[in-house]
Order: structure tokens, then sequence, then C-alpha cells
């Protein structure tokens, strides 16, 4: 399922990540005192990684929506707003 909303269940996003793990690469951590907050903004100046195009091609695309990623996290951005959406916890680990 492409360009349709994000799930409210990432399980099988995770376990994708999990089984093309050769994909990702670990991304730099946020900066000191930078917390990152699911349904919170983006904190002022802070945009997180891009993924590069081998790894976006393993994730599903959600119109509006942007993946990131912030030190061993990947996180589901929403485009127009810079709301995070869902943090994938510790998944670069």
């Amino acid at each position: 399922r492409r360009g349709g909303p994000p799930p409210r269940d990432f399980g099988p996003v995770r376990q994708s990540i999990h089984d093309n793990h050769g994909y990702f690469v670990r991304g730099a951590p946020p900066p000191p005192g930078i917390h990152l907050e699911r349904g919170r903004p983006l904190p002022h100046g802070y945009y997180g990684e891009r993924l590069d195009n081998r790894a976006l091609s393993r994730l599903p695309y959600y119109q509006g929506y942007e993946w990131r990623r912030a030190g061993t996290d990947i996180v589901l951005i929403a485009v127009g707003t810079g709301i995070v959406y869902e943090i994938l916890d510790g998944v670069l680990n």
C-alpha cells in the first residue's frame, strides 16, 4: 500500500528495517538538549538527517510525510507542519 495514510501499527515497518539492515546506516545523534516527541513539532533548527534512496526504497511512502534519521532512531515527520508522527526508537542499533 503506497501513498495512503500512515498506519497505527509500525511493527511491519520495524521488521522491514530489521530484515534490510544493510541498507540503513545510523545517523549522527541529535545535538545536546534536542528531544524528539511524538505529536510535537521538530525542535527549532533541527530536521534530522535525510535517508538515502536505498534506505527509502525499503520503507513505505506516505503522502505528506517524510522519513528522517536521528541517531539510532528513524522518525516519520509531517512535511507541512514538521510534526513528529512516529519515532521508531533504536531501529538502527
